[in-house]
């Protein structure tokens, strides 16, 4: 799956628990929806608003909803890990 894709299910899997990511009325248009845009380098240079919402503890939190070892230790993996949306992969 494409960095895109990956970011758009986790973020509708972590609002379908009850995460909010902007408030209503609020615009963003991150463009994720194009191939042009799926690379580590996009993710980590040009929108720092996606490591913001994912790294956040409300995502977290709805997101992990009923991981094993808690949305903390969860947290704390995404956080170190190398490519933070394949990891949010493996719990689509």
């Amino acid at each position: 799956m494409k960095n895109n894709e990956i970011f758009l299910k986790a973020q509708d899997k972590a609002i379908k628990n009850g995460f909010i990511t902007f408030p209503e009325g609020f615009e963003f248009d991150l463009k994720l929806k194009s191939s042009n845009y799926d690379s580590t380098l996009f993710f980590r240079k040009n929108h720092p608003l996606i490591s913001t919402i994912i790294f956040s503890h409300d995502f977290a939190k709805a997101f992990f909803d009923g991981a094993e070892y808690g949305w903390r230790v969860q947290l704390q993996t995404l956080v170190l890990e190398k490519e933070p949306l394949k990891y949010l992969e493996k719990f689509l």
